[in-house]
This record gives C-alpha cells, sequence and structure tokens, in this order.
C-alpha cells in the first residue's frame, strides 16, 4: 500500500526500497538479543529457566580465547526432534554471527551493528 505495489510484488524489494529490514532478519536479530542476553545473565528469572545454555569456558577446563563467546548447540540426531526448538537454532544463529559482533560490550550495540 505504501510503494503502490503490485497485490504479488516481492515483499523483499519492496522491504529495501523503504529501508526496512525483512521479518525474517528482524527475527534472527532478536534472537541473537536474547541469547546475548541470556550469556550476560541480563535475561529475567523466568526465562533463564526455559532456556539453558552452555558456553564452551563451561564445558572443559582449558582457557582459550573465545570460549566465553562460543556456545554449544545441543545435538538431536533430526531435525524433527528438537533441531528447530529456539536453544538449538539461536545456538546455531549465535556461532554464525562474527565474534566481534559476540564481544560487543550491549544489546543496543549489537542490534545496531
Amino acid at each position: 500500500m505504501i510503494l503502490n505495489a503490485g497485490r504479488l510484488a516481492p515483499s523483499v524489494t519492496l522491504f529495501n526500497k523503504l529501508g526496512w529490514i525483512p521479518f525474517y532478519e528482524q527475527s534472527k536479530i532478536n534472537k541473537c538479543a536474547i541469547f546475548y542476553k541470556r550469556i550476560n545473565g541480563s535475561l529475567p528469572n523466568y526465562l533463564n529457566e526455559h532456556l539453558v545454555i552452555t558456553c564452551n569456558n563451561t564445558q572443559h577446563n582449558r582457557s582459550t580465547r573465545y570460549a566465553r563467546y562460543n556456545s554449544i548447540c545441543p545435538y538431536y540426531k533430526r531435525v524433527t526432534e528438537g533441531g528447530r526448538s529456539f536453544a538449538v537454532s539461536a545456538a546455531r544463529l549465535w556461532n554464525s554471527v562474527p565474534l566481534n559482533t559476540r564481544k560487543l560490550d550491549s544489546v543496543q550495540s549489537l542490534k545496531s551493528y
């Protein structure tokens, strides 16, 4: 409606024309923000109980450079067993984010990056 485009026009090109982020990209950013808050301990307690995340630094005794910034993804044999759950998809997404972005000091700087 805003751009006077047809009903079947591709939404991604329209979002780019408006300078908006597509929904699937915004959901990835929000998922990383929740993961960031959980790692840094700023997530509310009722969500901490449901989102169990382990990082490499809690898994073993070796102190490596990036152990604090990499998460361990829960392993499932099949996608249908739980591979599409929030914990699994957020851990995979978090590990795919560049390291300098994972080291940022606040959620706002993470979202604006």
